[in-house]
Formats: C-alpha cells, sequence, structure tokens
C-alpha cells in the first residue's frame, strides 16, 4: 500500500524529534552527517524536513536514521 505524503511526516514525527542524527547522500555524491532541525511536514506528493547545514528542505526518503550519534535538540 501507498503511503500519503502526509501519512509519511505524521509516522517521521512519531518516531524522530528535531534533532534526530540523519545521513543523506548529497548531489555531489558525498556523505552527509547532519541532524534535522524541524518536525517533518507533507507538500504534494513528498514529506520534508529541514537538517543543519543546508538550506533546502530534504526529503524523508532520501535520510537515514544514524544510531551511532547522540540527538541534538
Amino acid at each position: 500500500m501507498n503511503r500519503t505524503a502526509q501519512q509519511r511526516a505524521d509516522d517521521w514525527n512519531r518516531d524522530h524529534a528535531p534533532g534526530a542524527p540523519v545521513s543523506f547522500r548529497r548531489v555531489d555524491g558525498l556523505i552527509a552527517d547532519t541532524h534535522t532541525t524541524t518536525r517533518a511536514w507533507a507538500d504534494g506528493a513528498n514529506a520534508f524536513v529541514y537538517v543543519e547545514g543546508y538550506r533546502l528542505p530534504q526529503p524523508l526518503g532520501k535520510l537515514t536514521v544514524r544510531t551511532d550519534g547522540e540527538v541534538y535538540a
């Protein structure tokens, strides 16, 4: 079953508070280790969250929650 963007954002917010440590592959191919700075929200067909150090929000599907780091809250 395909989940809507709002359902994905709600699930993320239930499981991860702002400050959750995450990694994602940047457009230059490097892996960024950072943390979220906002709660997730839905915009059309996608769900997003802002991460520390980046101006643009990142799609939830691009993020991997790190279990090796502390939470920044």
